[in-house]
């Protein structure tokens, strides 16, 4: 996930503000007009029955700009990629906790981080190394980069649902390269590839299919996962700057966040089509999406306007923010396998917001 490049230059206000956003080489200037954050019907309500509350933070992390988490399959640990102190930080899911931080990690600017399917390795995308590095998940060390891999600003990763293979979206490069996850090494990159700056990346349930969020050409790109193959683009796509993507765990839907056109577009992949937008959405600048592994509601970072939105998957509307959230600058996000838990990365206030679905507050 990196619309939100390192080298940002401009925070953004609720007001009607032409922003600028620096990239490597590229300016590009968004024009936003301001909306209203208008409260949420019965918001008190909705946190009380489901438990949509900040709980607290992960408590000793010592990484500075966390960026992208993910959870282990068995959900002992999860991994938080750290961009601008270049570290990979471990917590202890149980306690909440950093313990340590990833021996021997060498990449530099890290984003994207996803482990494999057998819980046995993660990948992590270092953007200005260039490198995909290998953890080793049992010694949780570096054992060595994706060897023969040629991409150029590694952003996101995500690993085939039977774990044969990864996706890895090359931003400066616009490319996504293929990896052979036996091997830890690349093979090829997606054939027919024709989106600018691939960012978000996400295999259907079944893993017959992957989407790739495309920022700068505005598109979704559609992949036939048995051959590495783009077959199209998801018809009716209206969203500007598409930026993360996820698949409900059913596989009925997927929703796509639009970063600088303030939307989450819903796409039904039966037919490779957008299907509408969510309802109610209220949030600036819409970064990283996750369904929760029951399917009943996705989480959406702002990074705008430092809120995190709850989506009801049921009738794609957003129903609340996350009650008494304290971060700023949010972007990766994810639940725990089990569902009870969910982190998400503030990336400004170098913190890891705990949202514990069953520990939910009194009112």
């Amino acid at each position: 996930m990196k619309t939100i490049k390192a080298s940002w230059k401009e925070r953004p206000t609720l007001s009607s503000v032409n922003r600028t956003r620096f990239w490597t080489g590229a300016l590009v200037t968004l024009t936003v007009t301001a909306m209203a954050l208008a409260p949420v019907a019965h918001a008190d309500a909705a946190h009380a029955a489901t438990g949509d509350t900040q709980t607290g933070t992960v408590t000793g992390l010592t990484g500075t700009g966390p960026y992208g988490v993910a959870f282990s399959p068995d959900g002992t640990i999860a991994l938080v990629t750290a961009q601008y102190s270049d570290t990979v930080s471990i917590v202890d899911v149980a306690t909440h906790t950093q313990i340590g931080t990833v021996a021997g990690y060498k990449g530099g600017n890290p984003e994207g981080v996803a482990f494999s399917p057998d819980g046995s390795k993660a990948y992590v995308t270092s953007y200005n190394g260039s490198t995909i590095s290998v953890i080793n998940a049992a010694t949780l060390t570096q054992t060595g980069t994706v060897a023969n891999y040629n991409g150029r600003g590694p952003e996101n990763v995500a690993f085939s649902p039977n774990g044969t293979k990864a996706y890895v979206t090359n931003g400066d490069g616009g490319t996504v390269s293929v990896i052979d996850v036996a091997s830890d090494s690349q093979t090829g990159t997606i054939n027919g590839y024709t989106g600018a700056d691939p960012e978000g990346v996400a295999f259907s349930p079944t893993g017959t299919t992957a989407y790739i969020a495309n920022e700068w050409s505005n598109n979704v790109s559609v992949i036939d996962v048995s051959s590495n193959t783009q077959t199209g683009m998801v018809a009716g796509f209206t969203g500007n700057t598409p930026f993360d993507v996820a698949f409900s765990p059913n596989g009925s839907k997927a929703y796509v966040t639009d970063y600088s056109s303030n939307a989450v577009s819903v796409i039904d992949p039966a037919r490779n089509a957008q299907t509408g937008t969510v309802a109610g959405y209220a949030g600036l600048y819409p970064a990283g999406v996750a369904f929760s592994p029951d399917g009943s509601k996705a989480y959406v970072t702002n990074n705008g306007s430092e809120s995190v939105s709850v989506i009801d998957s049921a009738t794609d509307t957003q129903t609340s923010t996350i009650a008494g959230y304290t971060g700023t600058d949010p972007v990766g996000v994810a639940f725990s396998p089990t569902g009870s838990t969910a982190y998400i990365a503030g990336r400004s206030t170098n913190s890891v917001a705990i949202v514990n679905q069953d520990n939910i507050p009194t009112r």
